[in-house]
């Protein structure tokens, strides 16, 4: 890494320490439970590594005011508090599909879109190699990443000691090769920037062209100010319904 790079990614991390807190105090909160409307378009957020579902509450309200109806998975395998969802990717994308299965049964939906934060965007496509029948594959629309270190991260190798998702997003790898059908599922790729955690350029795989926001570090996407949130619940909605019904 280039000086000049390394010292802009350091100016970044003040801005990385703040979201931290304000990420750590949101995983004690309770998860929202949003109105379900027939008809609307069906979004499932999936939040990242150190995150109970309840860090997307004020993404998935943003989102619910462009009408869209809103699920949060559930918080197992992803524990409680800020040691929340630190499990191979795998484990996490099994105990996914299984809470799409039922949140399919119970509403009735045969199509959905994925809104992931940081891991949370690699989960919905790892879950494509689990999908027997390909009844998911079918309904899954396609995803919205923030942040996700497709390439990984150079910081996973400094906790890869204790951490057993570090194991899974080591840098300069291409974290969705090998899953047939993931480029095809991905809708934009939101690179934050200004991130301290995930390089700009880890934050999206080859052949993607990211859409960049200056002035966002890695947890921005979900605990940012109101501006940053409802500037991306716009970019999302306007992606999604660019794609038609």
């Amino acid at each position: 890494m280039q000086i000049q790079s390394l010292f802009k990614r350091g100016l970044n991390f003040p801005g990385f320490v703040k979201g931290s807190i304000l990420q750590t105090i949101s995983t004690f909160q309770s998860k929202r439970d949003f109105p379900f409307v027939p008809g609307r378009k069906n979004i499932i957020l999936v939040p990242g590594a150190f995150c109970t579902s309840s860090v997307m509450n004020r993404l998935g309200a943003r989102l619910a005011e462009h009408n869209f109806n809103i699920f949060l998975p559930s918080d197992i395998p992803y524990y409680y508090g800020p040691l929340a969802n630190l499990c191979p990717l795998s484990e996490a994308a099994r105990s996914f599909i299984n809470d799409v299965y039922s949140i399919m049964g119970r509403y009735g939906i045969d199509e959905f879109y994925v809104v992931g934060h940081s891991n949370g965007g690699l989960i919905p496509l790892v879950a494509l190699n689990m999908d027997i029948g390909g009844k998911y594959t079918r309904a899954f629309r396609g995803v919205i990443t923030l942040a996700t270190p497709f390439k990984g991260t150079d910081v996973a190798r400094v906790v890869k000691p204790i951490l057993p998702v570090a194991k899974d997003i080591l840098p300069n790898r291409n974290l969705i090769d090998g899953i047939k059908g993931a480029r095809e599922k991905i809708i934009l790729c939101l690179q934050s920037r200004d991130d301290f955690l995930v390089p700009p350029e880890y934050q999206y795989p080859d052949g993607v062209v990211p859409y960049g926001l200056d002035g966002f570090n890695h947890m921005d996407f979900i605990v940012g100010s109101e501006k940053q949130m409802k500037d991306v619940a716009l970019i999302i909605r306007e992606a999604i319904d660019g794609r038609g019904n």
